[in-house]
């Protein structure tokens, strides 16, 4: 079940971020039906470990080309990449010290964020960068 659909709207026109934005919708799902699946908490922490691993080198590599090309927008981009990885350490430490029951709640914040941050934020870069040549 996905909890979070790609579709065409998602798309900011550059080819290498959108297979990569389609790649996070995957992670999400694959941790959302974790959680609906009851899996332990040890394999949901991978779930959420993969997710979060993937989500930073996702998240590196919009920098990086924000970088070479000199977005102006760039440091307000990457403060919110910056605080959702702190959303998601802070949800892998609770989880891991007991604190946090993993629930559909989590995954639902999880999705708005990635589904805002694409439909705001990567497309304010998209045309900039399209305008350098970045395809």
């Amino acid at each position: 079940m996905e909890i979070i659909k790609w579709t065409p709207e998602y798309s900011v026109g550059i080819a290498s971020i959108d297979s990569q934005h389609q790649s996070l919708f995957n992670a999400v799902n694959e941790f959302y039906n974790g959680i609906k699946q009851n899996l332990s908490r040890e394999a949901t922490l991978e779930l959420l470990e993969k997710l979060k691993a993937y989500t930073v080198y996702h998240f590196k590599t919009e920098e990086q080309l924000m970088k070479t090309y000199s977005f102006p927008g760039y440091q307000s981009h990457k403060d919110e990449h910056d605080n959702f990885k702190a959303k998601v350490a802070d949800i892998e430490n609770r989880i891991k010290n007991g604190k946090l029951v993993i629930s559909i709640e989590i995954t639902n914040m999880l999705k708005q964020w990635i589904e805002n941050h694409i439909h705001k934020t990567d497309k304010a870069y998209s045309a900039f960068l399209i305008s350098k040549g970045v395809k």
